[in-house]
């Protein structure tokens, strides 16, 4: 009896978690809540999509986020700097009430499937925010053995870090559901860093971290092969829980960029030949023909051409009809393509990708010229990085009140860990002007900043000097506020 509930309970989860739909969040405030409701800017996230999202004010006392989503969509915000996170699934709707005591006190009841995570979100952050930490070579490598002669050594002695590395920094939580959320995303997170996304320049990162340099000694990056990607995709990757890990989407995305693996245009040549492919590369991984792996991947590549603005044509969308057996895939990637006919005429001022060699490391100067005579508010933040999305919605008053003021400039800096298509998608909807940087370039202003942790702002004066600094979260409005007056006066 108890294998037959747990195999009816798995099957219900596969079943959930490969639908797409409408899913819903509603809000609802009762007691002495406060007239202006202190919910942080959220950001929605799902294998297939990453997004800033709206929650709508139905009433004085209700609102609403709603979106169309494929499988479990994670959901950041904040309320009055306490992190809020959850998982949302398509066709359900979850309810969040909070009963305010009095204007800054209340009592939060979370009812929908992910209500453990909900109510561990502190916990969950308080990891997050730890994980930052990968940026310092001590935490993150191992030192035992300085030039790699083949690119599976490499990848092994890698792999055995982020395990160590996880390993420690999930080792006091005792929550199931937080553990495994936590470690597998994180996991995948840390491979497309240091394993997947551009490899020749992640080894090189490597020996420059262990302080190596190719003047006094030749530093080989080993050629790969097939063999390489044993230890770094595992069967687990087929599983429908992976669909609930903020890295799945991440490292699917860099695989199918590898030029190892020479797969071909998804709209040239159609799902099956990718198909086929995929199955060349990843068989002696995934023993079925058909598997979830092999439907993301291709998913992935078709809202990727989507997403660059390379919309299907009526072949393309019929190819992908006919492919996909789980028809929720196919509907929900149609969806998006008319959903993106609709944005890609709307253009963005302010807007740098990759604007420097990335042979310089040093930037900062080059930036802060541009704005010469301005105080300078610089933000460092990532597409996946909670807090620092929660943080648009709080800085956005003060950035109206500075507005009409030509000698105000708000930037935004990010790096190569942020995914390249919710960059864009967040700066069609915030102003300021906005950087996407090499990470051996943010790396350098991190160390010579000294940021360990982001979100961090940087505030200089009309010289072009550092005037105040916070590393490690958003100061405030109040704070923030003073700062800026006084950098307006040095």
């Amino acid at each position: 009896m108890i294998l037959l509930t747990i195999l009816i309970e798995h099957a219900t989860a596969q079943s959930i978690f490969t639908e797409s739909g409408y899913t819903s969040l509603t809000i609802r405030l009762s007691g002495k809540f406060p007239k202006k409701f202190p919910l942080g800017n959220p950001g929605v996230n799902n294998v297939l999509s990453k997004k800033p999202a709206e929650v709508k004010q139905i009433n004085d006392s209700t609102y609403l986020l709603s979106d169309y989503t494929f499988g479990p969509t994670t959901v950041f915000t904040s309320l009055n700097n306490q992190n809020l996170m959850t998982i949302l699934l398509p066709n359900h709707a979850d309810l969040l009430k909070i009963h305010y005591i009095d204007s800054t006190n209340y009592k939060i009841d979370y009812q929908g499937y992910f209500k453990e995570m909900f109510d561990k979100s502190n916990q969950l952050s308080e990891l997050i925010s730890k994980s930052y930490e990968y940026r310092s070579p001590a935490k993150s490598i191992e030192k035992a053995q300085a030039i790699f002669k083949t690119a599976n050594s490499y990848r092994d002695a890698r792999l055995h870090g982020i395990k160590r590395l996880t390993d420690e920094i999930s080792q006091n939580v005792n929550v199931d559901i937080i553990n495994n959320y936590y470690t597998n995303s994180y996991t995948d997170f840390l491979k497309t860093i240091y394993l997947t996304d551009n490899y020749s320049n992640a080894i090189q990162n490597y020996y420059q971290a262990l302080g190596l340099d190719s003047i006094t000694q030749p530093l080989i990056v080993p050629t790969r092969d097939l063999s390489y990607y044993e230890g770094i995709i595992t069967p687990i990757h087929a599983d429908t829980n992976s669909l609930t890990h903020t890295g799945y989407n991440m490292i699917l995305s860099s695989i199918i960029k590898d030029s190892l693996l020479d797969l071909p245009s998804i709209v040239e040549e159609g799902p099956n030949a990718y198909h086929s492919k995929l199955k060349m590369q990843f068989g002696q991984i995934f023993k079925q023909d058909h598997n979830l792996f092999y439907d993301m991947a291709i998913a992935i590549a078709y809202m990727e051409q989507i997403r660059s603005g390379n919309l299907l044509s009526f072949t393309n969308q019929y190819e992908l009809i006919q492919y996909f057996k789980n028809a929720q895939i196919s509907n929900y990637i149609l969806y998006q393509n008319d959903f993106y006919k609709l944005k890609f005429d709307k253009k963005v001022n302010g807007k740098y990708h990759l604007p420097f060699d990335s042979a310089k490391d040093l930037v900062m100067e080059d930036i802060l010229i541009k704005y010469k005579g301005k105080v300078i508010v610089v933000d460092f933040w990532a597409t996946w990085c909670g807090p620092c999305i929660t943080a648009f919605e709080e800085i956005k008053d003060l950035k109206v009140q500075y507005s009409a003021q030509n000698d105000v400039v708000f930037i935004y800096i990010t790096d190569e860990t942020s995914d390249f298509k919710l960059w864009n998608d967040y700066v069609q909807n915030l102003s300021g002007e906005h950087y996407y940087l090499y990470n051996n370039q943010s790396s350098a202003l991190y160390n010579k900043y000294g940021i360990k942790y982001i979100p961090s702002y940087l505030i200089f004066n009309k010289k072009g000097e550092l005037s105040n600094a916070n590393v490690g979260g958003y100061m405030g409005n109040e704070k923030t506020k003073s700062w800026i007056n006084k950098a307006l006066t040095e």
